[in-house]
């Protein structure tokens, strides 16, 4: 029987067709799967791509901001440099400088604001930099330009599929003015200096007050206002005419005050140039070129017109103070101040008289009481002749002669000379007449020389230690003489351990002569040359120093012609000195001191018997001198035993015996040389 249903004649899949079916099915699956893969490799490359661009992107456009808004590109330095390092100087202190560095060994770009903000990455971990170089480019008549170039590349292994690397390249102009909010400096000591523009820019003004203009003709002009109601300085004729005082000519420059008078020199014009033309007379004829300098608190003058003279100042007033006085200083460090020391003789009646020190800490404007080095109460006493060096801050040697049994003596302080640090020792014994005269260098601690008179047998010796004056260091060597009374008011001066010159009385040939010792002291070179020659008892008050192995510079008293002379050799000791008249007239100078710094400005103080102390000055090696300069007149016998010291600062000082006949006491006071200008 039939069903119901009825037969189909169909009874399911037949196994070819299942095999067709999924081998079908598998190739349409594994198409759809690589399709899939591809499409998501180029995605990701295109991403890693992009990511790189945009890192890029970023990396150039926030240089380029920076540079454009910059005020200057400090490094590279010079146009054409190349480097690793850019730094911009920027308008605001928040932004300057602005540091962007590359490290190669890290492939990190880094940005920091400011000298003191944290250094932070231009780039994510993503992406590395190779080969990043800033160079500067400088165009004239435009602002500069830095070249940036790189190449960036993704984090990944070289190998990767995804690995991307770009090269990259741009060229940015810095636009925006120059504006500082601080001081511009260089970017560092080691970088050379730093020009504002080039020869071909153009510049207006500097804030409206100095002004650049174009040049006038084949020469510049450069006009600048001294006084007031010019407060302006221009270079160019650019809004100047008619005011213009300094001129640009041929590469110098000149100074041209028209019809300005020089101010006063006050506190308003500390520090103002000012040039005075001479005129046809005699006594203004030389040309001057000053500038108004202050002395002390109070006190302001122009260079080229003598300073007044600090108030002397009285060392010690206790008894017969000051005779055979003599001073040295030496520079604090310290402002303007120096220390200055003194010794000198004391005579009191019925108590001990001798040899005597003090000091002044501030300029000689103070001095500690007097300190007591070497006294007795008989006959003379003790210390006649005294002479003072200082070869370091606090280290003091002095010698002096006992006139009472003969003999040159040696006294040191190694604490600045205060009471009790003294020690002395008598360095050669002898007949009464031995150790006269004395005078003492001491180029270093260890090297002291002293050059005495032999009374006994009328020779000049020289006493020398190697070890710092101490007992058992000392000898002793005949340096000039034979009988004939050489060696008296002789003056030593070193400038090291074997470089050193004495100059001294020799009255049988009417001279002062000089013995240059280059070898130690026993090595005088050649033989002894004449300073200065006259008539019989020249110069008997003379003093020397020695600038350099070649120069000296001497003051020497003719006291047959009542005159004072400078003297000086340049060619050290290998012909007579040249001199020149200082003072020619009443007795000046039968006690004088010379000091100089350089053997150009040089000064030499002189007592006038029955006036007082006095100085002269030369500003140009001993050619010509002002003479005249009154530091102490009150009369007497003011200004004996003159002595002057001075100081690489330009402080000098001279020390006296202030004798008015009602007062016998030591005196110091100071002056200030006068700087910059000689002529």
């Amino acid at each position: 029987m039939n069903s119901i249903w009825g037969n189909s004649g169909r009874q399911g899949f037949t196994l070819m067709e299942l095999v067709l079916f999924t081998a079908l099915f598998g190739v349409i699956t594994t198409s759809f799967i690589a399709i899939f893969v591809t499409i998501t490799r180029v995605q990701t490359q295109q991403g890693t791509t992009i990511g790189v661009n945009q890192e890029s992107r970023f990396l150039m456009d926030t240089i380029q901001r920076l540079v454009r808004e910059s005020s200057l590109i400090e490094i590279p330095i010079n146009s054409g440099d190349s480097g690793q390092i850019l730094k911009l100087r920027m308008s605001s202190d928040a932004e300057d400088p602005t540091y962007v560095r590359y490290d190669d060994t890290t492939g990190l770009v880094t940005i920091q604001v400011t000298e003191t903000g944290p250094e932070e990455p231009l780039i994510s971990n993503r992406v590395k930099v190779s080969n990043l170089v800033f160079t500067k480019l400088s165009n004239p008549d435009s602002k500069d330009v830095l070249e940036l170039s790189f190449t960036m590349a993704t984090s990944l292994d070289t190998d990767s599929s995804n690995y991307v690397s770009r090269d990259y390249g741009t060229s940015i102009a810095r636009v925006a003015s120059a504006i500082f909010e601080s001081d511009i400096d260089r970017s560092s000591d080691t970088d050379p200096a730093l020009v504002i523009g080039d020869s071909s820019d153009q510049f207006e003004s500097i804030n409206n007050t100095a002004f650049f203009g174009p040049s006038a003709g084949p020469l510049s002009v450069l006009a600048l206002w001294f006084s007031l109601p010019y407060r302006a300085l221009g270079i160019g004729p650019y809004k100047f005419s008619p005011q213009e005082q300094l001129h640009i000519a041929d590469g110098g420059i000149q100074l041209d005050p028209g019809t300005f008078n020089r101010p006063t020199c006050t506190a308003s014009y500390q520090g103002l140039l000012w040039f005075t033309p001479g005129d046809d007379s005699p006594s203004e004829s030389t040309d001057k070129m000053q500038l108004c300098m202050r002395y002390d608190a109070s006190t302001y003058f122009w260079t080229g017109e003598f300073p007044v003279f600090s108030s002397p100042q009285d060392v010690d007033t206790e008894g017969t103070a000051g005779e055979d006085i003599d001073i040295a200083a030496h520079d604090t460090g310290v402002g303007e101040e120096s220390v200055v020391y003194v010794v000198y003789y004391k005579n009191r009646t019925g108590v001990d008289k001798g040899l005597w020190f003090s000091r002044s800490d501030n300029s000689g404007r103070d001095w500690i009481a007097p300190v007591d080095i070497h006294t007795t109460i008989t006959n003379s006493g003790i210390g006649h002749h005294g002479s003072i060096t200082v070869p370091e801050p606090g280290t003091v040697y002095v010698s002096y002669y006992d006139q009472n049994d003969g003999g040159l003596w040696f006294a040191k302080s190694t604490d600045w000379g205060n009471d009790g640090t003294w020690t002395k020792q008598l360095v050669v014994d002898g007949p009464q007449a031995l150790g006269q005269y004395t005078s003492i260098t001491a180029p270093t601690v260890n090297d002291v020389y002293i050059s005495y008179y032999d009374g006994s047998n009328s020779d000049l010796r020289l006493a020398y230690s190697h070890g710092a004056g101490e007992s058992g260091t000392w000898s002793d060597v005949y340096v000039d003489g034979a009988g004939v009374n050489r060696g008296k008011f002789s003056s030593i001066d070193s400038l090291d351990a074997n470089t050193f010159m004495i100059n001294y009385y020799a009255p049988d040939v009417d001279s002062v002569l000089s013995r240059l010792f280059l070898n130690g002291p026993e090595n005088p070179s050649g033989n002894p040359y004449m300073v200065y020659q006259s008539y019989n008892n020249i110069g008997k008050s003379n003093d020397l120093v020695l600038v350099s192995p070649q120069t000296a510079v001497a003051s020497v008293y003719d006291n047959v012609g009542n005159k004072l002379y400078f003297a000086r050799t340049d060619n050290g000791n290998t012909s007579p000195w040249s001199s020149t008249l200082v003072h020619g007239s009443n007795r000046a100078g039968e006690n004088n001191s010379i000091t100089t710094i350089n053997g150009d400005v040089i000064y030499i103080g002189y007592h006038i018997p029955g006036q007082g102390l006095f100085a002269a000055a030369s500003y140009n090696g001993g050619e010509n001198w002002e003479e005249g300069n009154e530091i102490d007149v009150t009369g007497g016998e003011v200004g004996q035993y003159t002595s002057m010291a001075g100081t690489p600062r330009g402080n000098y000082f001279i020390g006296y015996y202030h004798n008015t006949g009602s007062t016998k006491d030591a005196y110091a006071t100071k002056f200030v040389s006068r700087p910059l200008f000689q002529y």
